[in-house]
């Protein structure tokens, strides 16, 4: 999904926040729960159920991954010469 500048700050701003690292947990958990073969409804034709479930858990990464805040990597510093 292509997310305007404004809702890609939001969400990055978000996940800078306790709020925003507990909304990423909650998705987390949505996700567990969708996928989990034990919540299909064997009743019913369960093709669709497993592509619904495929889409959501899809969503679910890409939402995650724009709120969640990316791990800095910091560069070294080069080493002074004296010499």
């Amino acid at each position: 999904m292509i997310y305007s500048d404004q809702h890609k700050k939001f969400l990055q701003d978000l996940g800078r926040t306790d709020v925003g690292r507990t909304l990423c947990d909650i998705l987390d958990l949505t996700k567990a729960h969708y996928s989990s073969i034990a919540t299909i409804d064997t009743s019913r034709p369960t093709d669709a159920q497993i592509e619904g479930r495929k889409i959501l858990g899809e969503i679910i990464d890409e939402l995650s991954s724009t709120i969640q805040t990316q791990k800095r990597i910091p560069r070294p510093l080069a080493q002074d010469n004296f010499e």
